[in-house]
């Protein structure tokens, strides 16, 4: 009987490895920046993986992280929806737009709104969504990193 057992939870333990598909995370992650505010820290990053370099704008609070990538393609779209939020200063918050990740499977969405600080959101279908208030103290420093994040991307 305990023989019988153990072939049983052998086999099952093989099946469920086998089912399990191999990660070929082959990629390198290269952080540009970091910045933290309310318990939410901001990355920007640039993600290598062979000849293809993306920017990653990353989100982490409470062991949940959103990404948001973009390429050299998606630059100017992402860089129109943070000037016009970056620009936008005030008391209250002003929605400025929103923009989908393109190339992913997951498709995040990215929401900027100005007013006291920028607020950058980035949403999953999946997992929910995450928000980064980017004090305006911390602005320039943060244009000027995720500038140089966009500047080493390749087309797709």
């Amino acid at each position: 009987m305990r023989t019988y057992a153990t072939a049983l939870l052998t086999s099952l333990l093989l099946l469920l490895v086998a089912a399990v598909p191999a990660r070929a995370d082959d990629g390198t992650v290269n952080q540009v920046a970091q910045y933290t505010s309310n318990g939410v820290v901001a990355e920007i990053d640039t993600y290598t993986e062979k000849d293809v370099v993306v920017a990653v704008l990353a989100f982490k609070a409470n062991g949940v992280t959103q990404t948001f990538a973009f390429d050299r393609n998606d630059w100017p779209a992402v860089e129109r929806l943070w000037n016009a939020a970056r620009d936008k200063d005030g008391n209250d918050y002003v929605s400025i737009g929103s923009l989908a990740e393109v190339g992913t499977t997951e498709k995040c969405v990215l929401l900027a709104a100005g007013g006291p600080t920028v607020r950058l959101t980035i949403v999953s279908p999946i997992a929910g969504a995450l928000t980064f208030n980017l004090p305006r103290e911390q602005v320039q420093d943060f244009d000027a990193k995720l500038r140089q994040a966009a500047s080493v991307t390749t087309a797709s």
